[in-house]
């Protein structure tokens, strides 16, 4: 492509071709070369894998870890309590042991996303 401009360049260079033609000849070629480098970059960023993109670094998790740290020693009994209530779903309790069971409902949080990566693997079909 950029060859076949640079021909177009010597033609007007020249004095072959007019200015108009040029630019009619080169404006669509310029375009082209556009959506090549437009599907290269594209290209490019589907062979980054997937998790690499969306995995926090680890000062990125640690800055969390602080902001969340502070956020919850600052919340009031009420909002403590009702994050309790919505996460635990079972306490078991004997005179040796606490087990402690509950789920986050991930459908309060608009953007967390939750995908299964093992559905199909074997592990999982046999139970």
């Amino acid at each position: 492509m950029q060859a076949q401009e640079d021909r177009y360049a010597v033609l007007y260079s020249k004095e072959v071709i007019t200015l108009k033609k040029f630019e009619e000849y080169v404006v669509p070629i310029r375009e082209k070369i556009h959506q090549f480098e437009n599907q290269i970059s594209e290209a490019n960023l589907e062979k980054t894998p997937k998790n690499a993109i969306l995995l926090p670094s680890k000062n990125e998790i640690e800055v969390f870890a602080k902001e969340a740290i502070n956020h919850l020693e600052n919340l009031s009994f009420e909002n403590k309590q009702a994050i309790i209530r919505n996460t635990i779903g079972k306490i078991i309790g004997t005179q040796k042991q606490l087990q402690v069971s509950g789920s986050i409902p991930l459908s309060l949080y608009q953007n967390v996303v939750y995908k299964t990566n093992d559905r199909n693997c074997r592990s999982a079909e046999c139970g």
